[in-house]
């Protein structure tokens, strides 16, 4: 009985000691999702910012490439996405930002701009 106390004892230590050594890998929006206020998802893409009139909501656009296996061509889409403007970020129309996915902030709002690549004139 005692070696089996001595053993959990043993035990205890080293799961907690793994415990507190692992550590939670940022993903590579992590820092500007925590400067926003919430956690972001998915995979981040790349947009331009169409529209800016909004107050702290901005309107994107996301060209893409689909494939039409019937007739082995490819067709140009585009979406039209209403993305939270952070006051930190502050996008400008013209803009080229990266958009991640997260929480629905409104009713047609559930993606956020994580951070500009690139400013228009």
């Amino acid at each position: 009985m005692v070696k089996e106390e001595e053993k959990s004892a043993k035990a205890a230590p080293k799961k907690a000691a793994k415990k507190a050594t692992e550590k939670k890998v940022p993903s590579t929006a992590e820092p500007e999702a925590l400067s926003i206020g919430f956690s972001t998802t998915g995979y981040p893409f790349r947009a331009i910012v169409v529209s800016d009139k909004m107050r702290n909501s901005v309107v994107v656009v996301r060209q893409f490439v689909r494939k039409i296996t019937k007739y082995e061509r490819y067709e140009k889409r585009t979406t039209r996405l209403t993305v939270h403007n952070p006051e930190s970020i502050g996008a400008k129309t013209g803009d080229e930002v990266v958009v991640q996915n997260c929480r629905p902030i409104s009713k047609t709002k559930s993606h956020t701009i994580i951070s500009v690549v690139e400013r228009s004139e």
